[in-house]
């Protein structure tokens, strides 16, 4: 019986190893399955990161083709508005040279009216 035993012994060892082994494999398994979970998590951050990219880059092109489109209109405007700006200008000086003149005509009318008053003045007395 000791030759029955001892093999008895081993073989419940060489099950309680295999137990063990078993055991592990499972845990690996498990491990294995919640890494891949984690890398399909992963995997689709990334691809909605890519996604995220992709729509932004078409915004920044859009916006930066309108940007493009949009600079000959400013530059024409800045023209508009320096051409227009030397038009009010001018015709500033215009009206001040205007009114220059017609402040003169006044002057020298108010000059014959004081000299004509001052003579019916010096024949009055």
């Amino acid at each position: 019986m000791d030759d029955a035993e001892a093999t008895n012994k081993k073989l419940d060892m060489v099950m309680i190893k295999l137990d063990e082994a078993n055991v592990m494999i499972a845990n690996s398994k498990a491990e294995i399955c919640s890494r891949d979970g984690k890398i399909s998590k992963m995997k689709k951050y990334t691809d909605d990161v890519k996604t995220s990219l992709k729509e932004l880059m078409d915004d920044y092109n859009t916006a930066l083709n309108e940007v493009n489109n949009l600079k000959p209109r400013v530059g024409e405007l800045e023209n508009e508005v320096t051409r227009q700006n030397g038009v009010i200008s001018d015709m500033a000086m215009g009206n001040k040279e205007a009114l220059r003149q017609v402040h003169e005509h006044y002057e020298s009318k108010l000059e014959i009216y004081k000299t004509a008053y001052n003579e019916l003045l010096q024949k009055s007395y």
